[in-house]
């Protein structure tokens, strides 16, 4: 079969690219959600496109590739709001600027890296006004606009792909008849296709959950908040040196296993990171482990912690709290497995990917291309770079509810 039809399941960012990259390549595609509108992390998100920080030989290529695909992305559909704007991570001290020093070393030729002294920060981005170390800055990194780009694509994909669109309509089950799969609806009627794509984010108690029972993931929260700005508007992402003690690319580093821990009570894993909204205030997020379980608010040390650093950054600039919001985010347990997220085949012809986190922005171009590799080798489509690098082993494992990765096979 040429051109097998393909049903995608899910309209956040990783089911809208896997219906583009399958469109482009002339499937006939349907994309199936089961709500009105846009939900969950693909749109609560702060629109980072993280380059820096990307652990290598796998993660940091598919960054690379899925950045290039979205400059190309939005040349087609420029209500994505991508700006390709850089990034400035802010460095307290003497031990943060070793592990920004040690990033360089080792990944410099690589990634467009540079670090500035105190005296330049200011130059480089003029709405930081408070007093740090030095800063690390990554050029490739970048930005979309979370709130606009899921509905620019549904729409351009509707449009000018000719993509089947029906949101607000739920899959109560997929099955294989006569050598094709038939997808029942909660309303219309059932849709044929050959293959799907399952891309649900966090909602895992939704198709073939139980074959998710052994998958190395965990749930984790994105707590964003927006502040009005009065001072000049950030053009760059704005983090801290926080961002070396949550991403891999930092933590792997030698340097990065002696600094101190930052996290307030009764939070893991925080990481302080600012955007600039459309509208000119600021978008203040964190993703965070809570100890006592996944709780729907950020602790109150959490939020005092976040507003120090926002305070300290932009100073009298950073106004009162606008709104706030937050989102649950599926991710993939490192400890347990390398690859950056889950990729299974639950039945012949469904693949089911997940664990992304909130690496959607930054990895699901990639994803979608090498999910398109795997059903049409020789596809080829309009946006085009280089074919990313090969996609990780497809996961199966023997059913069983103990809480052990030992039942996983490939």
């Amino acid at each position: 079969m040429a051109h097998p039809r393909v049903l995608v399941i899910g309209a956040g960012m990783v089911g809208v690219h896997h219906a583009l990259a399958a469109a482009l390549a002339d499937h006939p595609v349907v994309l199936v959600d089961s709500h009105h509108t846009p939900r969950g992390a693909s749109y609560r998100n702060l629109g980072a496109i993280r380059i820096s920080g990307r652990h290598p030989g796998g993660p940091l290529e598919l960054a690379q590739y899925g950045n290039n695909r979205w400059a190309a992305i939005a040349a087609r559909v420029p209500d994505v709001g991508y700006q390709r704007s850089g990034s400035v991570t802010l460095l307290h001290d003497e031990a943060e600027l070793k592990v920004a020093e040690e990033y360089c070393e080792m990944y410099g030729d690589r990634i467009a890296l540079d670090i500035v002294d105190d005296t330049l920060i200011h130059q480089v981005e003029p709405s930081i006004t408070g007093t740090y170390r030095g800063a690390l800055l990554c050029h490739d990194d970048a930005f979309i606009r979370p709130f606009e780009a899921v509905p620019a694509l549904v729409t351009y994909l509707e449009h000018a792909e000719g993509v089947d669109i029906r949101l607000g309509t739920r899959i109560k089950s997929l099955e294989q008849t006569g050598g094709e799969l038939v997808a029942h609806c909660s309303h219309g009627p059932p849709i044929h296709a050959d293959v799907a794509f399952v891309c649900t984010g966090d909602a895992l108690d939704s198709l073939f959950r139980d074959h998710l029972d052994e998958a190395p993931l965990t749930k984790v929260r994105l707590h964003s908040f927006e502040v009005a700005q009065t001072g000049p508007h950030p053009s760059m992402l704005v983090t801290d040196g926080s961002a070396f003690r949550v991403y891999p690319g930092f933590t792997e580093l030698e340097s990065a296993r002696t600094l101190d821990r930052l996290e307030p009570a009764g939070v893991e894993s925080i990481q302080w990171i600012v955007a600039s909204s459309p509208d000119g205030s600021l978008l203040v997020g964190a993703t965070a482990e809570v100890e006592q379980g996944h709780a729907s608010n950020m602790p109150l040390e959490g939020s005092n912690w976040l507003a120090r650093r926002t305070i300290r950054a932009f100073g009298r600039g950073a106004g009162s709290v606008i709104r706030r919001w937050s989102a649950t985010v599926v991710d993939i347990d490192r400890s347990a497995q390398s690859d950056p997220y889950v990729a299974l085949e639950p039945v012949p012809n469904v693949f089911l990917i997940t664990g992304l986190g909130l690496l959607g922005n930054t990895l699901g171009p990639a994803i979608a291309r090498q999910s398109i590799a795997r059903i049409s080798p020789d596809a080829r489509d309009p946006l085009d770079q280089p074919p990313p690098p090969p996609p990780p082993r497809l996961r199966r494992y023997h059913r069983s509810k103990r809480p052990s990765l030992a039942g996983w096979r490939t």
